[in-house]
């Protein structure tokens, strides 16, 4: 069998979710001490209109971009393109050449907007960040100088700001990375890094086993750069202020839920290709049946949550995500209320009134190869 990263579109299918990074972080989280208890859904549910959906070529990214009401951009990992798509199912963008030149990219990863339609992302081979228009001009090119990898928050016409781990290895194989997380702000001229902080202190999680979050990041647009949330287990969250007052918040909507027979094969196939790297033991029995007996944990990955306007936090949740998927939204530590959307949702993105979901599909009688396809839906808000 070929290399995932080296595969065809169609053998990349097979892959699935046969990526590196992915199961680094998901062999430590099943050192996870989850609550055994199941409770009672509390707080709104609501289902927003959709207005839209389109297409997108499968893909091992697991990231969506809001240019605007009507278009969202997403990577296409397998022509090393940015496809940028509307609401009536349309390219209008697609962009991008492979190599090391001016302007070219080898492994793009999180898509962000920017002002004025722009579209930012990060190379994590090339150590970069990109700017783009929609039309594939090329605005600015500037190196980053992290340790480790950069999580691209927001970015203005100077400058992109991030979150990062400055302790790789010891933040993907410590099964934790709240101890190591800061933040940077970065001038799209030089290249230099303008700010830099980390939190005021990080919060202890006494029912995870290691007793740490497994990431933070900082309330860009919420409430402020200074305050910082953690992820934990068990739908354990921390919230930690500029004085480093810290608020614990377990998920009202979180129960120990068991994964799916998708989420076991998805971990197997992921430890498989991980050994196989590495030349360990390629017997992943015992850690298959650990995995399946251990409760999913609360949140999807790191950097899969985003501030809207009014400044409340959303994150996106493994609960389901089967027929449908769930979003919690929280106003400072006050659970608001949950988002629900169809299909299985990979991540999704806000501006204004709109949520663009980037989601893997039901897999149905046409889908021959038995691998789901891969679209994005757009809904409206209303008054949520």
């Amino acid at each position: 069998m070929r290399q995932c990263g080296r595969a065809t579109r169609s053998e990349g299918k097979r892959c699935l979710n046969r990526r590196l990074l992915t199961t680094c972080i998901a062999i430590a989280l099943v050192g996870c001490d989850a609550p055994a208890d199941v409770t009672e859904p509390v707080g709104e549910t609501f289902e927003p209109s959709l207005t839209g959906s389109a297409h997108v070529p499968y893909s091992t990214s697991e990231t969506v971009a809001l240019l605007d009401e009507q278009t969202a951009c997403t990577i296409d990992t397998y022509e090393t393109k940015i496809d940028c798509v509307d609401i009536s199912g349309a390219t209008v963008g697609r962009f991008g050449n492979k190599g090391e030149g001016p302007g070219e990219f080898l492994a793009p990863a999180r898509v962000i907007r920017g002002t004025n339609g722009l579209i930012g992302f990060t190379d994590s081979s090339r150590r970069r960040f990109f700017v783009f228009t929609r039309a594939g001009e090329l605005v600015a090119e500037v190196p980053l100088h992290m340790l480790s990898i950069f999580v691209p928050v927001s970015f203005s016409e100077t400058t992109v700001l991030g979150a990062y781990t400055d302790g790789w290895g010891r933040g993907m194989f410590s099964g934790h990375m709240g101890d190591v997380m800061a933040a940077a702000e970065i001038s799209l001229a030089t290249g230099d890094v303008v700010r830099e902080w980390k939190p005021v202190g990080v919060p202890e999680f006494p029912e995870c086993e290691h007793g740490l979050p497994y990431y933070g990041f900082p309330a860009v647009g919420g409430a402020g750069d200074d305050t910082w949330v953690f992820m934990g287990c068990g739908g354990t969250m921390g919230f930690v202020g500029p004085g480093g007052d810290t608020t614990m918040v377990r998920a009202p909507r979180y129960f120990a839920e068991p994964p799916g027979d998708r989420d076991v094969g998805e971990y197997r196939d992921g430890l498989i290709e991980f050994r196989r790297r590495i030349g360990s033991d390629p017997d992943v029995s015992a850690s298959v049946e650990r995995f399946s007996e251990t409760p999913r944990l609360y949140h999807l990955s790191r950097g899969q949550e985003t501030f809207d306007r009014q400044g409340r936090l959303w994150i996106s949740t493994r609960r389901g995500r089967m027929e449908s998927s769930f979003i919690d939204v929280y106003d400072g530590v006050e659970f608001v209320g949950t988002v629900e959307v169809r299909d299985r949702m990979v991540d999704f993105d806000l501006f204004e009134g709109t949520l663009a979901v980037l989601v893997e599909r039901q897999v149905g009688p046409d889908d021959s190869d038995g691998v789901p396809d891969r679209g994005i839906d757009w809904y409206d808000l209303g008054e949520f």
